[in-house]
């Protein structure tokens, strides 16, 4: 985990913490609590946010890469943030046609939601048909089509898709909620010639 995240794990940890010190002290209609004491919370509180949330984001790597949870997340081979916040991570290259706008695509995909790092499989090809579409027409999701432009017969990639790029506050219905991270492991299968 980046440093700059675990700071800001830190920080929602003390803020919920100072938050529950707040909500005892007006339950209670006293600061019983010193100030040192208060502080103490606070930073324990801290401490505890970010431990329980830098373990869940390593448990859905571990868990999602198809591998036991002893081992390490998968080898990226490159690894880039798109200008709209949108991260590309590449695990297998691929040979031969390129993803194109307007060129005929076959995706195999696993799609997952993440709200405070808890990840929910939403959405999936496995067990079904492959998707299949028009690359660049209307998608359901317009970050698809800048993550995966370019890619290669074969290519494997995760996509990782801010609230903002995704469904926003509004969210999908029961499938995805508010403000939700989403998270595609998409394989392209076949890049087709256009008929």
């Amino acid at each position: 985990m980046k440093p700059i995240h675990k700071l800001r794990l830190l920080a929602i940890g003390a803020v919920f913490a100072l938050l529950c010190y707040l909500a005892y002290a007006f339950v209670f209609k006293s600061f019983a609590i010193s100030l040192t004491g208060g502080l103490a919370l606070v930073v324990l509180g801290a401490l505890a946010a970010a431990v329980v949330l830098d373990l869940g984001i390593s448990a859905f790597l571990n868990r999602h890469s198809g591998k036991a949870s002893t081992k390490t997340a998968p080898q990226w081979l490159s690894q880039h943030t798109l200008k709209n916040g949108v991260q590309v991570l590449v695990s297998k290259i691929g040979s031969g046609r390129s993803v194109r706008r307007g060129r005929r695509i076959v995706l195999e995909y696993s799609a997952y939601h993440t709200v405070v790092r808890r990840a929910t499989l939403f959405d999936t090809t496995a067990g079904r048909a492959p998707l299949e579409l028009t690359f660049g027409a209307k998608h359901r999701l317009g970050a698809w089509t800048e993550g995966l432009e370019f890619l290669k017969d074969g290519a494997k990639v995760r996509l990782i898709i801010p609230p903002a790029v995704g469904f926003g506050w509004n969210g999908k219905g029961p499938l995805v909620p508010p403000n939700a991270t989403l998270i595609f492991d998409v394989e392209v299968v076949q890049v087709k010639y256009n008929d």
